[in-house]
C-alpha cells in the first residue's frame, strides 16, 4: 500500500488522478477503507462480443480448458475428461507440464482470438478450474459463444455471473469435474438464453464504465452518453465493437486514450 501510495503521489505531481477498476466487492471494500480510488466494474468490460459469438460447428470435444501452463490453473482436475481440449496461452506443452492430461488437443502456437472463439464453440462447455484467480475472461467469452462453463469454487470474480443455467459448480476433485461435464454433454444447455444474458450484462457493465468516467470529468447527461458511445466504437485491439457513431467529440476523447 506504500508502494500504491507514493506511485499515487508521483502520478499526481504529473497531473494524472489514478483510479482502480476492480473485479469484485470484496476489492472494492478492501479499496474503501485503505482509502484507494476504485470501482467495481469487471475485467469483462473488455470482452468482444462480435468474435466471441455462437457458431453451428460440430462438437468436438466434451470440455475445453484454456489456461496458461501454470499451477494455479489446476490442469489435473480435468484428467477424467475424456474428450477434452487445452487451449495454452503461455508456459510449456500441456502434455509435458500435466502428464494427466496429456490425452487432450493442445495448442502449440497461439491462436488468434477468432481460432479460439472457434474451439469455444466446438466443446459443450469450458472448464474453469483455479481456486483463486481474476476475473478470467475465457470463462465470460465462453457465457458470450453460449457454452456453459464447469467450475470449481473460487475467488476473484467469475463467479459473478454465473447463473443456474449458464454454468455448474463442481467440488475441485477430477471426478466431479468429470460428472459436471457429462450433465452439459449429455443435458445440453441453452445456448441462446446464454449468449443473451452475457451480452445484456456486458452492456450494464460498459454504462457503468462511463458513468464512472463521465462523474470523473463532470461531463453530466449528455457526457455520459457520449461517453458510452466512445466506449463502443475505440475498437482498440478489437473492444467495444459496437459502433453506433463514427466520431466523437475531441474532449471526450482525450478522456478514454
Amino acid at each position: 500500500m506504500l508502494l500504491y501510495r507514493w506511485r499515487q503521489a508521483r502520478l499526481q505531481q504529473r497531473g494524472i488522478e489514478h483510479h482502480l477498476i476492480v473485479n469484485t466487492p470484496e476489492e472494492q471494500r478492501l479499496a474503501d477503507r485503505v482509502g484507494v480510488r476504485a470501482k467495481e466494474i469487471s475485467q469483462y468490460v473488455y470482452c468482444d462480443e462480435k468474435i466471441f459469438r455462437p457458431m453451428s460447428v460440430e462438437k468436438k470435444f466434451d470440455a475445453l480448458y484454456i489456461a496458461k501452463s501454470e499451477a494455479f490453473k489446476r490442469h489435473a482436475l480435468a484428467k477424467d475428461v475424456a474428450r477434452l481440449a487445452i487451449l495454452k496461452s503461455s508456459g510449456p506443452d500441456v502434455a509435458d507440464f500435466c502428464p494427466e492430461v496429456s490425452h487432450a488437443t493442445a495448442n502449440t502456437e497461439i491462436l488468434e482470438p477468432q481460432e479460439v472463439a472457434l474451439f469455444i464453440n466446438q466443446a459443450h462447455c469450458t472448464l474453469a478450474l483455479s481456486a483463486e484467480e481474476g476475473g478470467m475472461f475465457a470463462s465470460f467469452e465462453s457465457l458470450l459463444c453460449g457454452i456453459p462453463v464447469v467450475s470449481t469454487p473460487s475467488r476473484g470474480g467469475r463467479d459473478r455471473f454465473y447463473t443456474e443455467t449458464n454454468s455448474l459448480i463442481s467440488q475441485p476433485d477430477s471426478l466431479s469435474v468429470r460428472q459436471a461435464v457429462d450433465k452439459f454433454v449429455h443435458g445440453g444447455a441453452d445456448g441462446a438464453n446464454i449468449r443473451a444474458d452475457a451480452v445484456a450484462r456486458l452492456e450494464m457493465l460498459r454504462c457503468e464504465y462511463s458513468n464512472y468516467i463521465s462523474e470523473i470529468a463532470s461531463c453530466g447527461q449528455d457526457g455520459r452518453a457520449q461517453i458510452l458511445d466512445r466506449l463502443r466504437s475505440l475498437n482498440l485491439d478489437h473492444l467495444f465493437c459496437e459502433a453506433s457513431q463514427p466520431s466523437i467529440p475531441l474532449s471526450i476523447r482525450k478522456l478514454l486514450v
